[in-house]
């Protein structure tokens, strides 16, 4: 009986031990202070750049705000930088869009990674990543935080699940060679993204 309980109060504090780690993980993610870029590849992503727009298309027609994103090439990605006042959730759900929205979308990522720099001691740098070949569980994401934490996180309400890292080896083979350091573009564009109301409504 003695070991019945003890188990039970061992699974107890591991439980309560994650969820502790879990929201420590996502209050860093949400409050930290980062450079966020998004890189997409793929031979069915006809126009990255129609992919932004389509998601600023989804907002109500009011309170319209401009991003604009810097736009380059490193190696057979095609990298997006968001603005400076992206919020950790425009981050994710912009991020998650390249995935394309259904069968009938055919211009989409095969795959993704999005990548938030820290710019100070305090925030964690974290990238998040999924394919097309290698679907995750439903409107989530994979990722890894420069500290060696891996999890999984659901875009819509923003819910992190730590320790799991599923295999997803298209991305990963790529992800040494992306790191955790911001991007040297070469030539950079820009491009102006007028976005409305209610995208950014779950921002910190």
């Amino acid at each position: 009986m003695r070991c019945v309980v003890a188990a039970i109060l061992l699974i107890a504090s591991c439980l309560s031990f994650a969820d502790i780690v879990s929201d420590s993980a996502l209050h860093k993610m949400r409050s930290g202070n980062y450079d966020r870029y998004v890189y997409v590849r793929g031979q069915n992503l006809e126009s990255p750049r129609s992919k932004l727009i389509e998601y600023a298309n989804l907002g109500a027609p009011e309170s319209p705000y401009i991003y604009q994103f810097e736009i380059g090439i490193e190696s057979n990605w095609t990298v997006f930088k968001f603005p400076a006042s992206t919020s950790h959730w425009m981050f994710l759900n912009v991020t998650y869009w390249f995935l394309g929205w259904g069968d009938e979308d055919a211009n989409y990522a095969d795959d993704i990674v999005g990548l938030a720099v820290a710019r100070d001691s305090s925030s964690v740098s974290y990238v998040v990543y999924v394919s097309n070949d290698h679907p995750v569980p439903r409107d989530s994401m994979y990722g890894a935080m420069r500290n060696g934490l891996s999890y999984t996180i659901n875009v819509p309400f923003d819910e992190v699940t730590v320790g799991y890292r599923g295999s997803v080896p298209s991305v990963e083979a790529a992800l040494e060679e992306i790191g955790f350091e911001a991007p040297e573009f070469g030539k950079v564009e820009v491009l102006d993204v007028t976005y409305y109301g209610g995208l950014e409504q779950r921002a910190p």
